[in-house]
């Protein structure tokens, strides 16, 4: 079953207890990984040709009016190629979402398979001891959060990309100045990394209050 074929591929990653779970899941499911670079890369880029395809738009209007003539075989051209870089943006920008909710979907079944394996092989002893709120949160709570890391595992790669590129646009329109919104950009990393840490908090004594509330 898919189930099976899941939990087989999480079980055959070079599993050893010293590396963390989320470690082999990586190994388990590099191949879907992988899959959602290229469509996020052509997303990412196509995204800084949409203002430079504009501004050639806006200076061929105002050539256009300067020079009382309209060039409508070029004005198609232009039109043609808005639509095209919008498509293909569209359609890449589908199949990446389409990789990394079927990454999440898996790996969230991948592990709920093996949570559901390894509760059915516990002592009776060692199931008293653990709460049934700390089984729920591990099944429905731990393992589905894997469908929303899934969704942002590939902004370790795209937002350094994306700052960049940004950061050059802007520096060659508007020259040094473009580098006061970098500076603040820099001076919010520490306030977004606390704000990360409180919440981390937060959810751990939630978590930590609703295992003790469900028995």
């Amino acid at each position: 079953s898919y189930r099976a074929a899941v939990q087989q591929d999480v079980i055959q990653s070079k599993y050893s207890p010293s590396q963390s779970y989320t470690r082999t899941l990586v190994q388990a499911y590099k191949k879907w990984i992988l899959k959602g670079i290229l469509p996020k890369l052509i997303q990412d880029s196509l995204l800084f040709l949409n203002p430079i395809m504009i501004e050639v738009v806006l200076d061929f209007v105002s050539d256009s009016k300067e020079s009382g003539t309209t060039d409508y075989a070029l004005l198609m051209y232009y039109v043609v190629g808005l639509f095209v870089l919008r498509s293909i943006q569209a359609l890449a920008l589908h199949q990446y979402f389409h990789n990394v909710y079927t990454l999440g979907l898996v790996a969230s079944l991948g592990t709920s398979a093996l949570l559901y394996s390894k509760i059915g092989t516990l002592s009776e002893y060692t199931l008293q001891a653990a709460s049934i709120g700390k089984v729920v949160n591990l099944l429905f709570s731990d393992a589905s959060r894997y469908k929303s890391v899934s969704t942002n595992i590939h902004l370790v790669w795209s937002l350094p990309f994306q700052i960049t590129v940004s950061m050059v646009m802007l520096t060659s329109s508007f020259g040094p100045m473009a580098l006061v919104g970098l500076v603040i950009m820099a001076l919010a990393v520490p306030l977004q990394s606390a704000l990360t840490r409180m919440t981390y908090a937060y959810r751990t004594r939630y978590l930590i209050l609703s295992c003790s509330v469900i028995v």
